[in-house]
């Protein structure tokens, strides 16, 4: 993979000079991604907590080293003398408050490199390129899974990528480390952003570090396949039967699905869903779900493609590509999708963080249009809570209107919607 930056005769003149960012752009940037993300997200809210949602806050290290453990540890040790129903008031009020976290960090994120983008346009784009992603359903999805962790991965795996950004290898590689104990999907969400912290950190160092880098960025995953194959079986279930409310036949289920998984026993029960529900479900969803990533990145690489790296170009593709192939050992066809969505936004961020753009050519306003026109469908659309053999439609929350009366029909058949 290249390690060099483009060459200064690669970069496209501009046509004349730059138009100054008025400073009012970067808070209102902000307000307009932390409006949208509300609004749309709170389509997913409720006020129980899903029952594959709550053991993950159960669940600890009392027993034994487990996987999936850390947070049941951590919370059980300052809110274990509370009541259950007081618990469960605290995990759907902490699932709800790291959604919005991280909504708000991207925001602020945006808004910084809008503050210094090098022309109105740039800036502008740069709103218009997450605006989609952010109308997605990612948020409501985030706010919907009620004790799941998805955005407690998702805001460890940001925080990475920033360190990442500033060229903190050991830090962000620390941070990501501690993911896997959280929940090794991790992994999956990590190798986008390995590969984008190659194409940052190989620009730092000489020709001889790069294997340095390399090993470190692996670290992550080597932890997330070490806890998955130390964690103690007995532990578990001793932890389940102790500490999780429910009928023997869930705890059984809960047991083998959720904490005693192994690796060919998930790889044959999605080989049986694949074989009766891929077509055309999976590529329904896919597009259904992911299209805002889709639309994003094939944008930011036309935009950007002669300022980008083989790596980071790589990056960019596996954004997608990396919580979309966790549908392998996984059945949560809307929700794995929709990370996509996610992952999608903090590589872009991450990636512009590290470029020059001073030199780039206005981006073309006919693009920008288009992106606005996706930032209104992406909100029209319904949410739905989709696996490989049902679905199910949600709406709550003050956004009334969507294509739903339109839509209904063809949803109901592709989804299985009950």
């Amino acid at each position: 993979m290249s390690t060099q930056p483009p060459a200064p005769h690669h970069q496209p003149a501009t046509t004349g000079p730059p138009s100054p960012v008025p400073r009012w752009y970067a808070p209102a940037s902000a307000a307009l991604v932390i409006a949208i993300g509300l609004l749309v997200g709170l389509r997913g809210y409720h006020h129980t907590v899903l029952a594959w949602g709550r053991p993950f806050w159960d669940v600890t290290y009392g027993s034994g080293f487990i996987r999936r453990g850390l947070v049941g540890t951590i919370f059980q040790a300052v809110f274990g003398s509370a009541s259950y129903a007081t618990q469960t008031g605290l995990v759907i009020a902490i699932t709800v408050t790291v959604a919005i976290g991280l909504l708000c960090g991207l925001a602020m994120w945006v808004a910084i490199l809008v503050a210094r983008a090098s022309s109105r346009g740039n800036a502008v784009r740069l709103v218009l390129l997450s605006l989609p992603i952010v109308a997605s359903s990612l948020f409501s999805m985030l706010i919907f899974t009620t004790g799941y962790l998805d955005g407690l991965l998702l805001a460890i795996t940001a925080v990475a990528a920033v360190l990442l950004a500033r060229g903190w290898l050991w830090p962000a590689v620390a941070v990501a480390c501690v993911a896997p104990f959280v929940h090794e999907l991790s992994a999956y969400l990590w190798v986008p952003v390995a590969v984008f912290g190659y194409s940052a950190i190989s620009r730092r160092v000489p020709p001889r570090r790069q294997w340095e880098t390399v090993i470190a960025l692996c670290l992550p995953l080597v932890v997330a396949i070490a806890i998955t194959r130390v964690g103690s079986r007995t532990a578990v279930q001793h932890q389940i039967t102790a500490h999780v409310q429910g009928t023997p036949g869930f705890k059984a289920t809960l047991f083998h699905w959720e904490f005693g998984q192994t690796f060919p026993s998930a790889l044959h029960h999605m080989d049986q869903l694949q074989r009766l529900y891929w077509w055309p479900t999976e590529p329904a969803a896919l597009v259904y779900f992911c299209w805002p990533a889709l639309l994003a990145i094939t944008v930011y690489l036309v935009w950007r493609w002669r300022l980008l790296d083989r790596a980071a170009r790589v990056a960019l593709i596996l954004a997608i590509a990396a919580p979309w192939s966790a549908l392998i050992l996984a059945w949560d066809l809307s929700r794995l999708i929709l990370l996509a969505n996610a992952m999608s936004l903090i590589v872009i961020l991450s990636i512009e963080t590290t470029l020059d753009t001073r030199h780039s050519a206005p981006p073309s306003r006919a693009i920008d249009v288009v992106l606005g026109g996706a930032t209104v469908l992406a909100m029209s659309l319904p949410f739905m809570y989709v696996y490989f053999d049902l679905g199910f439609y949600v709406h709550h929350g003050p956004m009334q209107w969507s294509l739903w009366p339109v839509l209904h029909p063809a949803l109901a058949n592709l989804f299985r919607l009950r």
